[in-house]
């Protein structure tokens, strides 16, 4: 265990990864949290050395208790991280990328798609290198209850760049599935998701699909509810 001086009011680090060959990243969680929300004091990026020293901030000042960052991934050659931030006021997040020193902040996504689950694209060259996915539950209509997987580039230059290089790759909005959860093959070729017939289904299976959202396979069977899934290298 990685000692980071999580002490009260802090709660958790949470969702720990590599940032680099020396250092991790993660999000620590304080308190007190709001009686009528639950939203924590602060929920925002720090790093530290691998025996859990130097620890500092990623995320910028004076968010806290308003905005929360977490699921971060660092890009194939480390010269950038993408994160998910979440907007206290309404629930809404966003995709961003900054530099690994926490500057250089752009948004990747429009708050109204929701980017819940996300990857980054591992391959350091072809079509998908730099290339983010990610999940957005009725692509922001709050009374939707449809699931569709999208890509964005992270390399794009500003949100309305951003957006206009979205490519979605399922469309559930007519028969209400609900196609979550997406993570890249290692060699970024293809996408591991999930699937439920509807929101009413409890049966989610594991599929794969190529990068463009094509050649769909399912890969499980069983009648529980399957999800989260992520894609190992091969021995």
């Amino acid at each position: 265990m990685v000692d980071v001086g999580c002490l009260d009011p802090c709660v958790v680090a949470a969702q720990p990864t590599w940032l680099s060959e020396s250092r991790i990243a993660f999000t620590l969680v304080k308190g007190p949290f709001d009686l009528v929300t639950g939203n924590a004091a602060s929920a925002v990026l720090w790093s530290a050395r691998l025996d859990g020293s130097d620890v500092r901030r990623l995320s910028p000042p004076g968010i806290d208790g308003q905005l929360e960052d977490g699921y971060l991934h660092v890009s194939a050659d480390r010269t950038y991280v993408t994160f998910q931030r979440r907007n206290n006021s309404d629930g809404h997040s966003a995709l961003f990328r900054m530099s690994p020193r926490g500057d250089d902040l752009r948004q990747l996504t429009p708050w109204q798609f929701s980017a819940d689950v996300n990857d980054l694209s591992t391959a350091r060259r072809g079509p998908t290198a730099d290339l983010l996915v990610f999940d957005s539950y009725g692509r922001g209509d709050p009374a939707a209850t449809f699931v569709d997987i999208a890509t964005v580039p992270a390399t794009c230059t500003s949100l309305s760049d951003c957006t206009s290089k979205i490519r979605w790759l399922t469309d559930n909005r007519a028969t209400g599935r609900r196609n979550a959860n997406p993570q890249w093959s290692p060699d970024g070729t293809s996408l591991v998701h999930t699937d439920r017939p509807s929101i009413t289904d409890n049966n989610a299976e594991i599929w794969t699909m190529r990068y463009l959202g094509t050649d769909h396979r399912k890969i499980s069977t069983s009648p529980d509810f399957d999800y989260r899934p992520t894609w190992g290298i091969a021995g």
